[in-house]
């Protein structure tokens, strides 16, 4: 796009041609003539408005367009993303609900000049980096059924700590990957609210309940199992104690989200009976076992029962598996399965 384009220099230009088309009327050539102009190099590059948190040295550590370097849109767009990036992790993070939120110019202020033999520079990233920010309480909204220790379990920050934007970030994707939430209607959100001491800011994270529950039907023929049809029932957000009111209210209840939800447990049936092979299984899995939250204990309960019939006989096979694991970070887990 020209906008961006033109970040590389004010010395080029585009001048589009004026559209040929064929006899007919069925195509057109457009020509556009670019005189790209001279090629800027960097002269020097100063940050402006820093001195609060951070020296002038550490923010220009952060930036990779260095003198002598050709001028170009997406080093400065790196160079915008790393520093804003680096403010953000450090309690300055960039918000619309936040009166003094960090803010950094961009495009950079910019001085172009040219003689004989080159065409240079000058950049200063302007930044206005306000009050250093500390979480002091962290707030659950909108989540009707679902537990709170559910959605903290999701969460990298802390009370207490200075604000971290990308762990708020990853945190938030981390929630919008559980599908428990109607991410598509209400998408999630979160907004930093005042307290009486300015460094302090609670966080609120806005969720809206959805549906959790799926259910798959699928059937086949194959040369080794004969005719099957197979139903799969699942459902996240599990809660095994959340009961119905009462029986009569019991599958409204189940289908409204209400009963059997918000534990963020998982159970799955799935029934796939065959004429030669029939094949059910139920699956309960609880991530969280003694409600840490964090580095959590977590085990699941596997039930299958199988029937294969033969020409001359029948065999049934009864089994199942119970493993036990702990999550040791976001990435690494251990478990063994008896």
């Amino acid at each position: 796009p020209r906008a961006l384009v033109a970040r590389d220099g004010p010395g080029r230009r585009e001048e589009p041609q004026p559209p040929v088309f064929s006899e007919d009327g069925s195509s057109v050539v457009l020509t556009i003539v670019i005189d790209e102009g001279p090629l800027y190099r960097v002269s020097s590059v100063h940050v402006r408005g820093v001195g609060k948190a951070f020296t002038k040295q550490q923010i220009l550590d952060k930036v990779k367009l260095k003198p002598g370097d050709p001028y170009t849109y997406e080093a400065v767009l790196r160079d915008f993303r790393a520093i804003q990036k680096f403010y953000g992790e450090n309690g300055f993070p960039r918000h619309i609900s936040l009166a003094d939120s960090f803010r950094f110019q961009f495009p950079p202020q910019e001085t172009f000049r040219e003689d004989e033999n080159e065409a240079l520079v000058d950049v200063v990233y302007e930044i206005t980096e306000n009050s250093q920010k500390r979480i002091r309480d962290i707030r659950i909204s909108g989540n009707r059924v679902t537990q709170d220790r559910v959605i903290r379990r999701e969460l990298t920050f802390y009370p207490g700590e200075l604000v971290n934007q990308e762990a708020i970030e990853q945190s938030m994707r981390s929630l919008e990957g559980l599908q428990y939430f109607d991410n598509a209607a209400h998408p999630l959100s979160y907004r930093y609210i005042d307290t009486p001491d300015p460094a302090w800011k609670d966080l609120e994270i806005e969720v809206a309940e959805g549906r959790t529950g799926s259910v798959s039907l699928a059937g086949g023929i194959s040369s080794n199992d004969g005719l099957f049809l197979g139903f799969t029932f699942t459902k996240r957000n599990f809660d095994l104690s959340n009961l119905p009111s009462s029986l009569g209210n019991a599958l409204p209840e189940i289908a409204d989200s209400t009963a059997f939800t918000g534990a963020g447990q998982e159970l799955v049936l799935s029934l796939t009976p065959g004429i030669q092979l029939s094949q059910y299984d139920l699956r309960f899995t609880e991530p969280d076992l003694f409600g840490d939250q964090q580095r959590t204990w977590y085990h699941s309960t596997d039930f299958f029962y199988r029937v294969r019939e033969f020409s001359t006989n029948r065999e049934d096979r009864l089994g199942g598996a119970v493993t036990l694991g702990k999550s040791l970070d976001k990435n690494w887990s251990i478990d063994g399965t008896f």
